[in-house]
């Protein structure tokens, strides 16, 4: 029983410094899962802001062009930098895209088929700028922007659904 005694400290204080380590182990793992929660949700964040102002730009270059064609001027088109940003934003978000989320790869392709779609009939409409109508350039323009808008909802929808699937949010 003496012998017991003894070592009782010892068996208190491994037994102490156990629950401790499984202690700071589960706040750990907690802390964990929070930041790369919040990570995530950030990410997601950035993705859909992007996503926004692709949306926005390439909106603001097709009343531009509408602009230019109406007043039959080349000039404003020329000046206009809101392609070249569109085009960079672009460039941002599928790269994004691509990094953090790659089951996106299909969204991604039709995402860039459409904007491509999108730039050749800006580039057809300024090399054969006397010759575009204003009905046609609005019909065409029109479409191409409810296609670009309708993959974009589609990307954003997958994310938010993504999002709320990982982090419960």
């Amino acid at each position: 029983m003496l012998e017991i005694k003894e070592f009782m400290p010892f068996f208190q204080t491994l037994l102490g410094g156990f629950l401790t380590f499984l202690g700071v182990y589960f706040v750990q793992s907690k802390s964990d899962k929070r930041e790369s929660n919040k990570l995530y949700r950030e990410t997601v964040q950035q993705a859909f802001e992007a996503l926004n102002r692709v949306e926005t730009l390439y909106i603001d270059e097709a009343i531009v062009f509408y602009k230019a064609i109406r007043d039959s001027n080349i000039d404003k088109i020329k000046e206009s930098e809101f392609g070249d940003q569109a085009s960079e934003c672009s460039d941002k978000v599928i790269a994004l895209l691509e990094l953090y989320f790659p089951f996106m790869e299909e969204f991604i392709d039709e995402f860039c088929e459409i904007e491509a779609e999108l730039i050749n009939y800006h580039n057809e409409v300024i090399d054969s700028f006397n010759e575009v109508d204003l009905e046609s350039y609005n019909n065409e323009s029109e479409r191409l922007s409810d296609v670009m808008a309708e993959k974009i909802s589609q990307m954003k929808y997958l994310l938010s659904d993504m999002m709320h699937q990982k982090t419960k949010f």
